[in-house]
């Protein structure tokens, strides 16, 4: 058993002695301290060169670089494909060498059992106006693992360098060459047109797409962006011929389909589709396939039917579906012809205001009611899309349309709505965007908001109508109590109460608390009515007097709420309540009532119910009797 263990021992140190006389043999210097790849040229040296031939027994390849692009000039002249050449590049700017064994260490017996004495491959790199490099690459080195023996031609030194080069050196010029026949991302497109099998364009624009024929509408950008994918996936299958004596063998002299990409700077790529692949003409494809051709090159070569057929066949099921992708923020105008009237709304100064047949402004719009409306609008999508044949059989009159920001382009900025009929069986309505060439069906039911609009649904739903600090006078009148204050001199005095103090800051935020309610509806207000709403003997009568300069002038201003019965609209609870004055009536939400007592009462008010005997209303008096 010792015996065995000291022949063991033994045997270890011989291998270990071994491999430290291999390592000695073969370094004659170790390079240390240095990240330096064999050729000893810095990383812009590889992307500065315009010549590339790669070597190996009886085969050869040539690259020349043009206008920053790589291509193949020999055995044939086919654009290169870049990654495989940049890859090769790479691989050489980092062959930093594990080791060195210097020239005098190396014999011809030697320089045979590395296999540079006939490399398996040669690699010639030159840049214009220097002198080519030539790197030979011989067999695998006992270790690191997957390292080659190398060295640079005209230089005695061989090198243990990575041997993952060999993944992308081959034998096969079709290795070399692209496969693609569009160099292109959706995001760089800006026009792909598919015609003869598919017959239809789409056109890329900012930050949207659109089919442009056969027929006009939006692309959503996600379908388009799969489209582009497919496209641009088509790859060669087999190179079939270099030299065609005559297209028409391959159905390429009246191609069957012709895809045209247009890149962001006005690039054209056509790729011509012709027959499908004739096995007698060219046996050995084993796949369906078509023939194909760049319009630029005569080489012909197949492409896979199966990836023909992902492309999108019909451009209905290209149409963007989602209705539309406003934001309030980009508003800028409206304008709606409906059956109950016509509207017209726009940004002024940063405020919304109605305009008049003028186009002047007209009184103040709420922007709340605009942002609802635009994001019920954005919330609408169709359940089917129909190629408008006749536009009046399906409704599209002219008499329901909604157009927002007039002028602008893109469906994040402009909407151009028309309404049209709905097919009782389906419940379906026709809805015609942009005046595009398709119809959009969408569930009636969700639009049934749109046909009641008229300028009551945009009114300023804004209760205070005032501004707490030009406010002199106010004046609260309820069932049973009158209270009013008059700012005499720049302080507040109790005109109902003249003995008791007035804690200005509280009435100050009594008038403030209104900024932050609005009615949660407006109607038209009819005085016939009055008594249903509770008007005809109101809970409540708020009044603010305010007086503003403006210049030389001061300009006085009376405001008058008054408080009806609670709500019956059942998801709209509140206060019936109106401005006197004004055309229109609101729901006012409870809390508005509750502040009221509150601010001005200090107590809470009674639960509903109109006043069968209003209290005498309480008149502000007349500038004069104020004071200064």
């Amino acid at each position: 058993m010792l015996k065995h263990a000291k022949g063991l021992i033994l045997l270890l140190v011989v291998g270990a002695a071994l491999a430290g006389y291999i390592v000695f043999f073969e370094r004659g210097e170790v390079k240390t301290g240095k990240s330096t790849n064999i050729v000893n040229k810095p990383s812009d040296y590889f992307s500065k060169l315009d010549r590339l031939e790669i070597a190996a027994d009886g085969f050869k390849v040539v690259f020349e670089k043009r206008d920053d692009k790589w291509f193949l000039v020999s055995p044939v002249k086919y654009p290169a494909d870049k990654s495989r050449v940049r890859n090769i590049l790479d691989e050489i700017d980092l062959a930093v060498p594990d080791r060195t064994i210097k020239a005098d260490e190396v014999d011809a017996k030697r320089l045979k059992s590395y296999e540079l004495d006939k490399p398996r491959f040669t690699v010639t790199m030159r840049k214009k106006g220097e002198d080519p490099i030539t790197v030979e690459f011989g067999c695998k080195a006992p270790y690191p693992a997957d390292y080659i023996y190398a060295r640079v031609k005209g230089e005695g030194d061989v090198h243990v360098v990575p041997g993952s080069i060999y993944d992308y050196l081959s034998k096969k010029v079709e290795d070399y060459r692209n496969r693609k026949p569009f160099d292109l991302s959706a995001l760089d497109t800006a026009k792909l047109s598919l015609q003869g099998i598919w017959n239809y364009t789409i056109e890329h624009e900012a930050d949207h797409w659109k089919l442009t024929s056969p027929f006009t509408a939006a692309v959503g950008t996600l379908d388009a962006e799969n489209l582009c994918g497919d496209v641009y996936a088509l790859d060669v299958s087999d190179f079939v011929d270099d030299k065609p004596s005559s297209f028409a063998s391959y159905g390429l002299d009246k191609p069957a389909g012709v895809i045209v990409a247009v890149d962001d700077e006005g690039r054209e790529y056509r790729l011509l589709v012709g027959s499908k692949v004739d096995p007698n003409l060219t046996p050995g494809v084993e796949q369906a396939a078509r023939y194909a051709r760049t319009a630029d090159r005569p080489n012909v070569f197949t492409v896979l039917e199966r990836k023909l057929n992902k492309i999108t066949a019909d451009p209905l099921e290209l149409v963007d579906t989602k209705l539309c992708d406003l934001a309030y923020e980009d508003f800028e105008r409206m304008d709606l012809t409906a059956p109950t009237g016509s509207v017209s709304i726009a940004m002024k100064d940063k405020d919304l205001k109605f305009l008049d047949e003028k186009g002047e402004p007209a009184g103040d719009a709420d922007g709340d009611a605009v942002d609802e409306l635009i994001k019920k609008l954005n919330k609408i999508t169709a359940e089917e899309v129909e190629l408008i044949e006749d536009e009046k059989a399906l409704g599209f009159d002219g008499s329901f349309v909604i157009e927002i920001n007039p002028g602008k382009v893109g469906p994040k900025a402009h909407l151009k709505l028309e309404l049209g009929r709905t097919e009782k069986d389906t419940g379906l309505r026709y809805v015609r965007r942009n005046g595009e060439g398709v119809a959009l069906l969408v569930k009636a039911d969700s639009l049934a908001f749109l046909d009641g609009l008229d300028r009551f649904s945009f009114l300023d739903r804004r209760m205070n109508r005032f501004e707490a600090d030009d406010a002199v006078f106010v004046a609260l009148r309820t069932e049973d109590k009158a209270l009013s204050f008059t700012k005499r001199k720049g302080e507040w005095v109790c005109d109902t109460r003249p003995d008791a103090p007035v804690d200005e800051k509280k009435l100050k935020e009594a008038l403030e608390s209104w900024e932050d309610f609005k009615a949660s509806a407006t109607f038209r207000y009819d005085e016939a009515k009055k008594a249903i709403y509770g008007f005809d003997s109101p809970r409540a009568k708020l009044t603010v007097r305010c007086e503003k300069k403006e210049g030389d002038k001061t300009v006085t201003k009376t405001v008058t709420i008054v408080f009806g019965k609670n709500s019956a609209v059942e998801d709209k609870p509140g206060v019936y309540a109106r401005i006197e004055g004004e055309e229109f009536a609101f729901i006012a939400p409870d809390s508005v009532f509750q502040k009221l007592y509150e601010k001005f009462l200090g107590e809470t008010p009674a639960s509903a119910g109109p006043s069968p005997s209003p209290s005498p209303s309480v008149t502000p008096p007349p500038p004069s009797e104020r004071g200064r």
